[in-house]
């Protein structure tokens, strides 16, 4: 209850999703949160840096599935892929990796500087080249989007 709260969570949300998950009554949590200055140093430690990244690196991963969906499956409202979105969702995925390699970083676990990207840059380039590589037939780049994203998630697993 206490890091949902810290995460900003509506305290009325927390306690109905609580109590139905616990089978708790919703008065015994709201008069708990009322009382945790009685017992709340017992129970909450301050979290250490660690846990703090730790817990980023845990929300960034669930970020991380949600745009692999959209980088694969983003399409227009006649079913065509809508590769603007696909595109944009890469490069959110490109900079999710190297902020998940700077907090890596910051428990130690990786010793290097990150190299920096340009990340849009490089997927513009990207796409340019597909395009060229198509000689501009949509149907062909299409393909060519389809497999390397089906391949970049491959390579994830």
């Amino acid at each position: 209850m206490y890091t949902r709260m810290t995460h900003g969570e509506d305290l009325c949300e927390v306690v109905q999703t609580m109590a139905a998950k616990y089978k708790m009554s919703e008065g015994g949590l709201y008069r708990d949160w009322t009382n945790r200055g009685d017992w709340g140093d017992w129970v909450i430690v301050e979290p250490t840096e660690e846990f703090v990244v730790q817990d980023y690196l845990q929300e960034m991963h669930e970020i991380e599935k949600n745009l692999w969906h959209i980088a694969l499956y983003a399409t227009l409202p006649d079913g065509e892929p809508d590769h603007k979105t696909r595109k944009d969702a890469l490069a959110k995925l490109a900079d999710i990796k190297l902020r998940k390699l700077e907090a890596n970083q910051t428990l130690g676990r990786v010793h290097r500087e990150p190299v920096k990207l340009q990340v849009q840059e490089h997927i513009d380039n990207l796409f340019e080249a597909i395009k060229a590589a198509s000689g501009n037939d949509k149907k062909v780049q299409e393909k060519l989007i389809d497999a390397l994203l089906i391949y970049e998630r491959a390579s994830q697993n």
